[in-house]
């Protein structure tokens, strides 16, 4: 609690947080918990109306009107493609888009495609909007307890501007390099544990045939 008191001090601007599923509920709460202005929104209205109940935190209804709301948007959604959607949208579609100004900051704490990632950086560049991807490793356990481990891509200063929210979220971070790294190393540790459970499940299979007792 003293730790997320002095946080606090260091950081009064308003958060907003967008997908309240599996990952971003325990996630929020954190931040929530902690003292952080919250903002959410989430499709799923039951809820979003869950959480507000649960947290000190207010809801969106759309959300433009949260990215105007607030200062930082952090995105946890289930892949870089409705990332992209939420951020952009398309035609008439609801945006973050339509309430963001320069000055405000974006973190894509999804599983995104490190290109996408910078496309979709370089987008919001060019008016002054900054982005970094901050893509977490730990599951839900670690989400819920706050020791979520956490590799960030983008420019120093505003990594260091934010750093009072991923010490709230997670107990390590680290700095991969520019926009998109964060979700290159995300990816990989991916595919060196899907790797590894494949290869645990094929010695299973072999020892089975082998006659050895699985237990």
């Amino acid at each position: 609690l003293l730790v997320s008191g002095e946080l606090l001090m260091k950081f009064e601007k308003e958060v907003g947080f967008v997908g309240i599923g599996k990952m971003g509920y325990p996630m929020a709460t954190q931040l929530a918990n902690a003292g952080i202005s919250l903002t959410i929104f989430d499709m799923d209205l039951n809820r979003t109306n869950e959480f507000v109940k649960e947290c000190d935190a207010n809801s969106a209804a759309s959300l433009s009107e949260l990215a105007e709301a607030v200062d930082v948007v952090i995105t946890m959604l289930p892949d870089g493609e409705i990332v992209k959607q939420a951020v952009l949208g398309g035609g008439n579609t609801d945006c973050l888009l339509d309430g963001l100004i320069p000055g405000k900051i974006l973190i894509d704490s999804s599983t995104s495609s490190p290109l996408q990632t910078q496309y979709l950086a370089k987008k919001l560049q060019k008016l002054n909007i900054r982005m970094l991807d901050a893509p977490v490793a730990g599951g839900v356990v670690f989400a819920g307890n706050g020791s979520l481990d956490i590799t960030v891509g983008g420019a120093q200063d505003i990594i260091e501007f934010c750093m009072p929210i991923f010490d709230i979220i997670g107990k390590s971070v680290i700095h991969c390099g520019d926009i998109g790294s964060g979700h290159a190393m995300k990816i990989l540790n991916n595919f060196i544990n899907a790797n590894s459970l494949i290869s645990f499940i094929e010695a299973l299979t072999i020892g089975k045939r082998l006659g050895l007792d699985l237990e």
